[in-house]
């Protein structure tokens, strides 16, 4: 897409406003455009590259006023995935599947408190804890000294 074409896309303003793309916006908030030969993109990468040039294999664009669809160039940064992830996480939008809500959890808090306080639990063994609840007594031994359930 030309340069000229790809800006009309976007709702440009002050330059301390974000940029929206008013384009195809995928399922996950992102602005997406086709780029030659039929692939998909995503705009606030094309954005960058514009303004920027070439963005380094493996770097992701990222964005400082946390608007997916901002192309803004003054908005965006490179970052790897790692740097990405700890901005995520910093800006308190990390989901996290923690307990029950994981989808790989076998426990329910009810049976992580049990194994944890009741009298009961604590006379049995961690394989015998473990045959109850059908975990591994790895898993046992990480809830009983808190190295998973955790706050």
């Amino acid at each position: 897409m030309e340069t000229k074409e790809f800006w009309q896309n976007v709702e440009a303003s002050s330059k301390e406003e974000c940029w929206p793309w008013v384009g195809f916006i995928e399922s996950h908030g992102y602005g997406r455009l086709r780029a030659p030969k039929g692939r998909l993109v995503l705009a606030h990468r094309v954005a960058y590259e514009k303004a920027n040039g070439c963005i380094p294999e493996g770097m992701c664009v990222c964005h400082r006023c946390d608007t997916k669809e901002c192309c803004n160039p003054d908005h965006l940064f490179l970052g790897s995935q790692s740097d990405n992830m700890k901005d995520m996480k910093n800006k308190g939008r990390a989901r996290s599947l923690r307990g029950e809500k994981s989808p790989r959890s076998k426990l329910t808090q009810e049976m992580v408190d049990y194994i944890r306080t009741s009298p009961n639990a604590k006379i049995l063994s961690g394989v015998e804890l473990a045959m109850l609840f059908d975990v591994g007594k790895a898993t046992v031994y990480d809830v009983r000294n808190n190295r998973t359930w955790t706050a």
